[in-house]
């Protein structure tokens, strides 16, 4: 199956995104996360979560892991239930407006990697004050692991003869 399958990539985000609204809604109703960042507001944060259509999923490949020496070479994103690719070279203003437009931004490791590469290669650009960075929400939930290893843990198979291509392969 294709990473660029628009119909698996709505499922899986559609699923993850139910259960973190779900996730999120609990806990901050009962506030069992005392002390999770939430610059906006808990209400904001799963109000920003609870529209589908306007969240963006964002997954970045890079040549590398130092944003000092290496590059963006695919940046992938789901929103409003499309699925759109930007190859390094490409115009990247679809990109920089569905960030701009989206009211939340779901990303593995965003904060320390995507958004810093992202940064780097677009300069400044306008993005959600709602940032929710699956790497550290699932921390908070005992998934410790690389992404790919917390994939196989929750049994989500999407990645079927992709398994071993890393970012420089994938452009």
């Amino acid at each position: 199956m294709s990473l660029r399958d628009a119909s698996t990539c709505r499922a899986i985000s559609s699923m993850v995104l139910r259960d973190a609204v779900a996730a999120s809604t609990t806990a901050f109703a009962t506030s069992s996360i005392s002390g999770c960042p939430d610059p906006v507001g808990a209400g904001s944060f799963v109000a920003a979560l609870s529209n589908p259509a306007s969240v963006l999923f964002l997954d970045i490949e890079t040549t590398g892991l130092s944003r000092y020496y290496d590059d963006i070479t695919v940046v992938g994103w789901l929103t409003g239930g499309s699925y759109k690719v930007y190859v390094a070279g490409d115009d990247p203003s679809s990109l920089l407006a569905d960030i701009a437009h989206a009211a939340a931004l779901v990303t593995f490791n965003g904060t320390l990697f995507d958004l810093l590469f992202l940064k780097k290669t677009f300069g400044e650009f306008a993005s959600p004050s709602v940032h929710a960075d699956l790497r550290f929400l699932g921390r908070r939930a005992g998934l410790t692991e690389k992404k790919k290893a917390i994939e196989r843990e929750l049994g989500i198979s999407f990645r079927d003869g992709l398994e071993d291509v890393d970012g420089f392969q994938a452009v």
